[in-house]
């Protein structure tokens, strides 16, 4: 695992970098206090207004537990109507904790160059960096190309637009309940349509060969740029992203395409933080892994101020 040292070897023509960002990214924001939106542990018994007892890394079959639970002791409601009232709760929660300063302070705002990345991926529901990086207002979602309108209700194309940035939520975001996804449910929706976007991005290839810096799709922002995710371990929960890290992975398989024309995936990783790195061979960590997390901020910090156009 050798540690980048020109960071221009994550770039390729015509295709600005496209940043995953998790909840670590506020973890790191904070310094390491629990929140509802550091914690997904802590999210669920603040949205249930009950601590629970049982926690598993599946935190989607969590949520899918704890909606039956609460459907369970009534007999008005389905569970649909009950999540309903629970995702409107939940925006209402993450709107108050993510206008707390604590978040903006020490937020790393310096990863958001337009002359560098081209997308931001959040698989958080908040909506910190939007708001930092347009001054405290929400822009209204960007315009969606034609050929999606099918996919109009759905996060597909489901962005918002900063200085040349687009910003997606493919688990969708706290200004629309009914954008997020947080069950099994929700999941199984999101995976339906990357076949859709596969396909689409398919067609989209051949017909726009050349600059492909602009996706139009949270899908095509992951398979045609390089990758550097943060604040993310990736895990198997993420259905749809692995889902499009296949695709994109199967795209490149052949030998002179892998070599040649693959852009790489890099993630922040810590042996010490996080434990045994295990991803497949085609995620690299970007430093050294037995550093931990802070040391690797402050790398990743003098990476995008140090870099030249």
């Amino acid at each position: 695992m050798k540690e980048i040292k020109n960071f221009s070897q994550v770039l390729t023509p015509n295709r600005g970098l496209t940043i995953v960002i998790g909840s670590g990214v506020n973890i790191h924001a904070i310094g390491k206090k629990q929140t509802i939106l550091t914690s997904w542990p802590k999210l669920l018994d603040a949205v249930f207004e009950k601590k629970s007892k049982v926690s598993s890394e599946n935190y989607i079959l969590d949520y899918e537990r704890r909606l039956v639970e609460r459907t369970s002791v009534q007999n008005e409601k389905e569970a649909n109507e009950i999540q309903n009232g629970i995702l409107k709760n939940l925006c209402e929660l993450i709107e108050e904790e993510q206008s707390n300063k604590k978040y903006t302070l020490k937020y790393p705002t310096y990863l958001f160059k337009k002359e560098i990345v081209a997308n931001v991926i959040s698989l958080n529901l908040d909506l910190i960096p939007e708001r930092i990086m347009s001054g405290g207002k929400i822009p209204k979602l960007g315009k969606q190309k034609d050929s999606l309108s099918n996919y109009k209700s759905s996060n597909v194309c489901r962005y918002r637009e900063i200085d040349g940035i687009r910003y997606w939520h493919p688990h969708g975001d706290i200004k629309s309940k009914d954008s997020l996804v947080l069950g099994m449910t929700q999941y199984i929706k999101n995976v339906k349509h990357l076949d859709h976007m596969r396909r689409h991005h398919k067609g989209a290839e051949r017909s726009e060969k050349g600059n492909v810096r602009i996706a139009n799709s949270w899908y095509e922002a992951l398979v045609n740029h390089p990758v550097l995710v943060l604040g993310a371990s990736l895990s198997d929960n993420e259905l749809d992203i692995w889902g499009a890290l296949i695709n994109r992975e199967r795209n490149f398989a052949k030998g002179v395409n892998r070599n040649e024309h693959r852009p790489p995936v890099f993630i922040m990783w810590s042996e010490c933080e996080s434990g045994k790195f295990n991803k497949p061979d085609w995620v690299e960590p970007i430093f050294p892994v037995n550093l931990r997390y802070e040391q690797q901020w402050l790398k990743l910090e003098n990476l995008f101020g140090g870099y030249k156009l």
